[in-house]
């Protein structure tokens, strides 16, 4: 069979109307960038305050005001960058787009496109944008399911967005899509993090504590203390390590996936469990390890 015959031709999903929204992170930022802001603000009254009521001389409203500089950039961070995302959304239909944002709607009929322009790494994220005469409304891949639009378009269109233009931001924006469900995934159950972020580091640190005890090396609560924050500093930072990894992992496969096949809806489960088991097996060799070898350093002091 020819490798023409064999090629899987990519189908519209046809999922409209659609309302898409953006990830939630951006509204985290928006809000993490306020509350950091007031909170630098505050601090920066504190810091000046006295000083100025001592002597309200030019120096010292000078230093109010260096005080003051970086939590009004973060304000003007969250106001204009993150805020239009944080509560947007947009409702794709089979002839426009309704754009919300700032309690008004605003209207983009496919009629009145003239060109869709594309920026982005393949596999990583990026951006395509939609031109008509009067503007151009830009699209991240933050936004999810952000192909979609573009599916819309091509169907009332096709001239508009080129297939091979159209499969390629498509299997990015679903590798994203996919990665970012992956990272929200590990906030799902209070209990693994009781148990990896406190309860593991607090036996851990336990147990090393008490070798040192056993040698007469401490008998220091601060000690014990310390040695649970560094463990839980470790499993933080092999938790970082782990979930990049197993994204690289889960990207490379979903790349291959979508490039045998267009339509590939990704639900590859055993994969996805045969990677998390491997990655949660080695975090937990890996701080056994740690655990294992400080308390056979402490025994041979």
């Amino acid at each position: 069979m020819s490798n023409l015959a064999e090629k899987v031709v990519f189908q519209p999903r046809g999922e409209l109307p659609i309302t898409l929204k953006y990830r939630n992170h951006i509204r985290w930022s928006y809000y993490a960038c306020l509350v950091i802001a007031g909170l630098l603000f505050l601090f920066s009254i504190g810091k000046s305050a006295p000083q100025l009521l001592r002597n309200p001389l030019l120096e010292n409203s000078i230093l109010v005001l260096e005080f003051s500089f970086l939590p009004f950039i973060l304000f003007l961070e969250a106001h204009f960058l993150l805020k239009p995302f944080a509560f947007s959304t947009v409702k794709v239909l089979n002839d426009r787009l309704e754009i919300y944002r700032n309690n008004k709607i605003i209207y983009v009929p496919f009629s009145e496109i003239i060109g869709v322009s594309f920026s982005y790494i393949p596999n990583l994220g990026g951006w395509f944008k939609l031109r008509t005469d009067q503007k151009t409304y830009r699209f991240t891949i933050v936004l999810e399911r952000s192909d979609l639009i573009l599916e819309s378009i091509a169907s009332y269109n096709n001239k508009l967005v080129p297939a091979g233009k159209l499969e390629s931001y498509r299997r990015t924006a679903i590798i994203g899509d996919h990665t970012w469900n992956h990272f929200y995934g590990k906030f799902k159950y209070q209990k693994y993090w009781l148990n990896k972020y406190l309860l593991t580091p607090f036996f851990g640190g336990l147990a090393i504590s008490s070798t040192l005890y056993f040698k007469n090396q401490t008998n220091n609560i601060y000690d014990l203390l310390s040695l649970i924050v560094i463990l839980i500093g470790i499993q933080l930072v092999l938790s970082f390590v782990a979930w990049w990894l197993t994204s690289i992992a889960l990207t490379w496969k979903m790349n291959s996936d979508l490039k045998k096949n267009p339509n590939d809806n990704l639900n590859n489960l055993k994969f996805k469990n045969q990677i998390e088991t491997i990655s949660q097996t080695t975090q937990k060799v890996l701080l056994l390890a740690t655990v294992v070898t400080s308390c056979l350093f402490a025994l041979l002091q």
